[in-house]
């Protein structure tokens, strides 16, 4: 593919699809999109809708329970005049009083449980904004790879025209020729590949937003500011985090589990009361009302009671050695990610330092061989190390950004934040 070719695939990508400036998207404006359509924050939405839901259903069963009846009954007894339906209309109303603080412990853990839920979509929202954030690295790092490799295309044009100026003035051999062409067709291929792998990136990060709109290109930003030398507080950081909240509150309702389970040996005991009316016609019907307790204790049950407690402490050990885990795992991931973002900056400055020498090294080979001076091994090794400088410049530009993504996830940043 000749290099006026590559370019204009350049300028034509650069120009904003439909020329609509609604097209081009900032990363603010990539995260208001996510929050609204991306089909995994939808998913955790429901949770919370859900979770709020049994919740309600636990602090229905300590509430009143009323029930209404209605009936006829139509008997006749031999020899005597049939006197008609006999109507009964009644009322009752039924209240939990005791129940070994089952319902108690079952609305307490409906409360955590929607708790729970509401930190379950938080840390959904982390981890999309670091898969988000990635994407749009990947398509910004694509993005710039093109311009990159079109670059390196012409500079292997012209290596390979060199190559063959000295070799037809008899001054190179064929072997130096051939490499220079193999040299020229890997640069082609990856200048296709470069174009390819922006149309893939785009695809990639529209998925995630949750739209169907493929036209979007998507705006370089500066990169962030170096963070500080000194290290935050990972104790406090851990303690304060999303996922830590919301094991502990797994925990806790882990403890509620067991106590309703733990409840189910105690007699059940309700206050019942009920009023009604029987007769031929209601209006002179006769009249009744009662009041009373009722106790139930199910001994028939025991072996699934058994179970339920064996099952709560079963859960209950479980979630307290999630918990531990964790919360020992975060410090490390903690510890670990803010290492990686600071030495991303790090590792950018050595690469524009390889890049600058690689530059000047280049410059000053190619009058070097044109003259005769430098061997075309040492020369096309000079600009092997000019080509991958600037490919590992690029690289870590893109890696500063994707640490930032880890550094800002392990921490519990979330969409929400921005």
């Amino acid at each position: 593919m000749p290099v006026l070719r590559i370019l204009a695939l350049i300028l034509l990508i650069s120009i904003p699809v439909r020329g609509s400036e609604t097209n081009s998207l900032t990363w603010k404006d990539c995260v208001r999109i996510i929050i609204s359509n991306n089909l995994e924050l939808k998913q955790a939405r429901q949770g919370i809708v859900q979770a709020e839901a049994d919740r309600l259903s636990a602090l229905d069963a300590y509430l009143p329970g009323f029930s209404a009846s209605a009936g006829s009954v139509f008997a006749k007894s031999t020899g005597v005049p049939y006197p008609g339906p006999r109507l009964s209309v009644g009322i009752g109303v039924q209240q939990l009083i005791f129940d070994g603080f089952s319902s108690i412990a079952d609305i307490h853990r409906g409360g955590l449980m929607k708790k729970a839920a509401e930190l379950n979509y938080c840390i959904v929202s982390a981890n999309v904004r670091q898969k988000a954030r990635n994407a749009y690295a990947d398509f910004i790092k694509a993005k710039k790879n093109i311009a990159l490799t079109a670059e390196i295309l012409a500079l292997r044009q012209n290596q390979y025209e060199s190559v063959k100026f000295q070799y037809e003035a008899g001054r190179e051999n064929d072997g130096a020729v051939k490499s220079s062409e193999a040299d020229l067709a890997n640069a082609r291929l990856e200048s296709e590949q470069a174009l390819r792998s922006l149309g893939f990136g785009r695809k990639e990060l529209v998925y995630i937003l949750g739209v169907t709109n493929a036209d979007y290109d998507f705006i370089e930003e500066s990169l962030p500011d170096r963070p500080p030398s000194d290290p935050p507080d990972m104790a406090a950081l851990t303690r304060t985090n999303i996922k830590i909240r919301y094991y502990s509150i797994l925990r806790d309702a882990a403890v509620e589990q067991l106590r309703s389970a733990r409840g189910a040996l105690y007699p059940r005991v309700s206050l019942d009361a009920q009023a009604g009316s029987s007769g031929s016609t209601l209006a002179f019907g006769d009249g009744r009302l009662s009041l009373g307790f009722n106790f139930a204790l199910p001994l028939l049950d025991a072996p699934n009671v058994i179970s339920r407690i064996s099952s709560g402490k079963s859960g209950l050990e479980n979630s307290r050695s999630t918990l531990e885990d964790q919360s020992r795992r975060l410090r490390l991931d903690l510890e670990e990610s803010w290492q990686n973002y600071r030495d991303a900056f790090s590792l950018l400055e050595i690469r524009k330092k390889y890049l600058d020498a690689a530059v000047e090294r280049s410059t000053i080979s190619d009058s070097q061989y044109s003259t005769g001076l430098l061997t075309f091994d040492i020369w096309t090794t000079i600009h092997d190390n000019l080509v991958n400088s600037e490919k590992n410049l690029l690289e870590a530009e893109s890696q500063i950004m994707k640490a930032e993504a880890v550094w800002i996830s392990d921490r519990g940043g979330t969409l929400e934040d921005e």
